[in-house]
């Protein structure tokens, strides 16, 4: 090795260099900072899961968003979560029941305290039929805090090699469907936050969402290189 490649080597990352550890850091910072003010700002708070969420629609109305896997990983990475697993099992919830939803409870017994910050209470709750967990996850919500939910039923494989391209009336059925649930979604906010709808907030929010989607595809499409920089 010569003495230039040890020089390279050992030179300290020049300042203005991109460090995703610290920026995902900063990020979760920011994002629990926002929700423990919510209340202090008179912001409208939605709890919504990581999929089936129709948050484009509630961030069109300002809604500042909980999601409650996320809080509940989180007590994992900080270490904590034995302490709220063990005191909504305590409480009377079975050893077998999900982990994320323990946790959850956990903090709900908790008054809402989470190691990154306090959880403010949400003003509505949004399931979907994605998974049979978040609506009995709702349910919870609904006993311990009185949180309206809203579920929504999205259209799925009813049969095995089930399809349904774009054009077909069942496609158009199911749209129709969703579009409809999306409608009341609406109607809902509407109510809960006293603002009407605007449809062009509503496509900046989608813009912003759909550049998102467009640069994660991208760092995904990484994978394809070999050796791959993910593991998962």
């Amino acid at each position: 090795m010569t003495t230039a490649t040890v020089d390279r080597a050992a030179a300290p990352a020049a300042a203005d260099e991109f460090n995703p550890i610290q920026e995902g850091q900063r990020l979760f910072k920011e994002w629990y900072a926002n929700l423990e003010q919510a209340k202090a700002r008179d912001q409208k708070v939605a709890n919504v899961f990581v999929m089936g969420n129709a948050i484009e629609i509630l961030r069109s109305f300002d809604f500042q968003l909980v999601f409650p896997e996320i809080n509940s990983l989180q007590t994992g990475v900080k270490k904590v979560s034995e302490q709220y697993l063990r005191e909504s099992e305590d409480y009377g919830y079975s050893p077998d029941v999900c982990s994320y939803v323990k946790a959850d409870v956990g903090l709900i017994l908790r008054q809402q305290k989470h190691p990154a910050g306090t959880i403010p209470h949400a003003d509505i709750a949004i399931t979907s039929n994605m998974c049979s967990t978040f609506i009995k996850w709702g349910e919870i919500w609904e006993r311990m805090l009185k949180t309206p939910t809203f579920t929504l039923d999205l259209p799925g494989q009813r049969a095995a090699n089930w399809q349904v391209r774009r054009g077909d009336a069942q496609h158009m059925a199911d749209a129709q469907w969703v579009e409809a649930q999306f409608r009341d979604l609406i109607e809902r906010c509407e109510k809960i936050t006293g603002k009407r709808f605007d449809p062009d907030r509503l496509a900046e929010v989608q813009g912003r969402v759909n550049r998102m989607v467009y640069h994660w595809n991208n760092v995904m499409a990484l994978n394809r290189m070999c050796p791959a920089p993910y593991n998962a």
